[in-house]
Parts: structure tokens; C-alpha cells; sequence
């Protein structure tokens, strides 16, 4: 099991332009239906794999090295 710790998305945004990276895009594929329900546990299978269907698998950030002049993300 690996820990979860939310962050906002404009948390990893401004630590991407400390760091001196510029948000390119961002990929949010969803769980399918069948994704859904392998992660929905004990009772209430089917309303959790329904809750669950379409929100964020995983989340992908694309950043690059901001150029000078560029202004960054902020």
C-alpha cells in the first residue's frame, strides 16, 4: 500500500514554478467502469465502482524547463 498525500493542483503548480518549470499539460485518465469496481471493497461494491467511475486514475504532469523571458506558470 503507498500513502496518499493530496496536494490542490495549484500546490504542485507553484512548486513546479519554484523549481523553474513550466506546466505543459496535464493528463487525468479515468477509471473505467471495470477499474472502478476491482477498487471498490467490502460492502457497497456497486455504488462505490459508480462513484468511482471517471474520476482520476492517476495524474500525469508535463513540465519543461522554463526559457528566460517566459514568465513561468504564475
Amino acid at each position: 500500500m503507498i500513502p496518499e498525500y493530496p496536494h490542490l493542483h495549484g500546490e504542485y503548480v507553484d512548486a513546479f514554478g519554484a523549481a523553474g518549470l513550466v506546466v505543459r499539460r496535464l493528463i487525468e485518465p479515468g477509471l473505467t467502469p471495470a477499474q472502478a469496481r476491482e477498487r471498490a471493497k467490502g460492502r457497497h461494491e456497486e455504488a462505490f465502482a459508480q462513484a468511482l467511475t471517471g474520476l482520476p486514475a492517476v495524474i500525469v504532469w508535463e513540465a519543461e524547463k522554463a526559457s528566460h523571458g517566459s514568465g513561468g506558470a504564475g
